[in-house]
């Protein structure tokens, strides 16, 4: 590799590491290309993308950038990255779907809203619901009360039409 083509690698990684919302680190020695071409492909649908880098290259990225010295130590190994700038659940979701699978792929170290999540975090994270899912929740929770009140509403004013029907009839 060239260093024109190094420095280039290294100003990618600085970029993403600092527009980027998440960043999660994953371990995937033993995966193969077809597999890896397959979670890149389930990453793409959730506006995720993996980038794999010489592992010397991403901690220069990363020690350039202040909040992301954090990620130098966990840098070891056959190593890439996901960057998303979508929530940052479905992006666990999909990793540890593929890792569920996929015995030779580990999911590591996360970074978003200013806070290193361990692996372990990064497994409880997946199992959360979607911010779609959250919001959809939140629209149930808030239309149960204004549907209930239209219904006794109806009720209400119906019964009143059958009283002055019962009226009118005995007149």
């Amino acid at each position: 590799m060239k260093r024109q083509h190094k420095e280039l690698t290294v100003e990618q990684f600085k970029d993403r590491f600092v527009k980027e919302q998440a960043i999660f680190a994953v371990d995937f020695g033993g995966v193969s290309v077809v597999q890896l071409e397959e979670l890149r492909n389930k990453l793409r649908e959730e506006k995720g993308e993996l980038k794999v880098a010489k592992v010397r290259l991403v901690k220069l990225a990363a020690d350039s950038v202040p909040l992301m010295k954090v990620l130098v130590p966990y840098c070891s190994g056959q190593i890439a990255f996901v960057f998303s700038s979508n929530d940052p659940v479905s992006i666990a979701k999909v990793l540890k779907t593929f890792s569920s699978y996929n015995e030779n792929f580990n999911v590591g170290v996360a970074y978003f809203d200013s806070r290193l999540y361990s692996p372990d975090k990064v497994l409880l994270i997946a199992d959360l619901p979607t911010k779609p899912e959250l919001l959809a929740k939140l629209c149930c929770v808030l239309n149960t009360p204004l549907s209930n009140f239209v219904r006794i509403h109806n009720l209400l004013l119906s019964k009143l039409v059958r009283i002055l029907n019962e009226i009118k009839d005995k007149k």
